[in-house]
């Protein structure tokens, strides 16, 4: 038996002779060759008439073939997972670059102007104080932009529950996409008020960040084809629940799908445009963060709305983990 496993075993069959309990146990052998032989066990004790414990009934059930075949599920999820966090983020490629080079065209025209000025003897100090204000917001801008797409595209295997604000929540996703949406002529309407952006929550800030992200995307994708054109972000705190609304212009998903959309390669999109798997990961996220993720039937528009704890039990998640 492997030595990892020994105190827990033996703690079972403690528990077993001295408190009748029932004994159920997962274990592993290592053989002389170095195999690892996984078991899964069970016993109970055996008695006589009289209640005297005369023996001990226990089974073994070989799990190696089992834990095999759950490591290979295991695996391939992540790389499904990641394949689709790719897909994503190179969906958002040319948007990205959009976001980066506009900035980047008003530092080089800013920096032209000066050139010209100070060539002609024309600057003065409140003109030259003004445009390095606008250099410098320009700055900030690109440095949202990058900081919002490092935290998105992070590795997240391992990621802990920490306390983030609404305001952080909002930026990263925000600095990532918002120009690309000004672009195509999208209104983005963000209705947070602002007492709560400094309010926090408990989650794992770039799961949780990539399921907006994602939310976003899948709406811009579907608005961006309509006259009309406006995508809704609206949060709403209570004493233990926050609660994130996506919503467009768009007048809903048809009864005919609505229970299929949350399915994993369930896709509307044209073949090599989406994986199919974006709302399926989003609300395997949103249950790890032991909320709810589901469609909004009675909004006229299309509305996905998330509902999580505002605070995660974390010693609890960390002993299930």
């Amino acid at each position: 038996m492997g030595i990892e496993d020994l105190p827990s075993v033996l703690e079972q069959w403690k528990k077993l002779i001295s408190e009748e309990s029932r004994f159920v146990c997962e274990y592993r052998y290592q053989h002389p060759d170095g195999t690892v032989c996984h078991v899964l066990a069970s016993a109970v004790l055996i008695k006589d008439s009289t209640g005297k414990m005369t023996g001990i009934l226990r089974t073994e059930q070989n799990m190696t073939e089992y834990k095999l075949k759950e490591s290979i599920i295991i695996e391939q999820n992540a790389i499904i997972a990641s394949a689709s966090r790719m897909s994503m983020l190179g969906e958002m490629a040319g948007g990205i670059a959009h976001e980066i080079n506009n900035p980047l065209a008003i530092i080089s025209g800013t920096i032209h102007v000066l050139r010209k000025m100070i060539t002609k003897g024309q600057a003065n100090v409140q003109v030259l104080e003004g445009m390095f204000d606008d250099v410098d917001l320009t700055i900030k801008r690109m440095t949202k932009i990058i900081n919002g797409l490092r935290n998105i595209s992070r590795d997240s295997d391992g990621e802990k529950f920490t306390p983030t604000s609404i305001e952080d929540c909002l930026n990263d996703v925000l600095g990532v996409c918002s120009e690309k949406f000004n672009s195509h002529g999208i209104e983005l309407r963000v209705s947070v008020p602002v007492d709560i952006r400094n309010e926090t929550i408990d989650v794992m800030r770039i799961q949780f960040s990539q399921v907006l992200l994602n939310l976003l995307i899948n709406a811009f994708d579907v608005v961006n084809m309509l006259e009309e054109k406006w995508i809704k972000i609206c949060i709403h705190l209570t004493d233990s629940t926050a609660t994130f609304k996506i919503i467009d212009c768009g007048r809903g998903i048809p009864v005919e799908i609505q229970e299929k959309i949350f399915q994993p390669f369930f896709t509307t999109k044209e073949i090599g445009k989406g994986t199919g798997l974006g709302l399926s990961l989003s609300r395997t996220i949103i249950e790890k963060h032991a909320g709810t993720f589901k469609l909004d039937k009675d909004c006229e528009n299309t509305s996905l709305v998330i509902c999580i704890p505002r605070k995660q039990n974390i010693e609890k998640k960390g002993l299930q983990e």
